[in-house]
């Protein structure tokens, strides 16, 4: 039979550093799951910019030139910062995954 320990003993014998590390990488695990929401709402905002369009396009009266430069321009704005949240939430989680592998402990410990 396997003897049982508990959950706490893992951080017996960390040293600070590795509690630091611990540390970081639960914030940034928490941090990790706030892109998702941002990305579905600015992704509606722009299929929101779609649909507006879409609906003044079937009124049969021509799209004024400024009115499609304002759409293509929000439609620019809503993909960068999508981008930007996609590469933020990136960063957060590979600063997750390496900060609580380095305070995993190994087989052999």
């Amino acid at each position: 039979m396997v003897p049982t320990m508990k959950y706490v003993r893992l951080f017996h014998g960390m040293e600070p550093k590795e509690w630091m590390c611990l540390l970081v990488g639960v914030t940034a695990a928490i941090a990790a799951g706030v892109p998702l929401p941002l990305i579905g709402l600015l992704f509606g905002k722009m299929v929101n910019g779609f649909n507006e369009q879409a609906c003044a396009n079937r009124s049969g009266m021509p799209t004024d030139p400024a009115q499609r430069d304002d759409f293509l321009d929000q439609v620019s704005t809503h993909v960068v910062q999508i981008i930007i949240v996609a590469a933020v939430n990136f960063a957060l989680i590979w600063i997750y995954t390496c900060c609580l592998l380095y305070t995993s402990p190994s087989p052999r410990d």
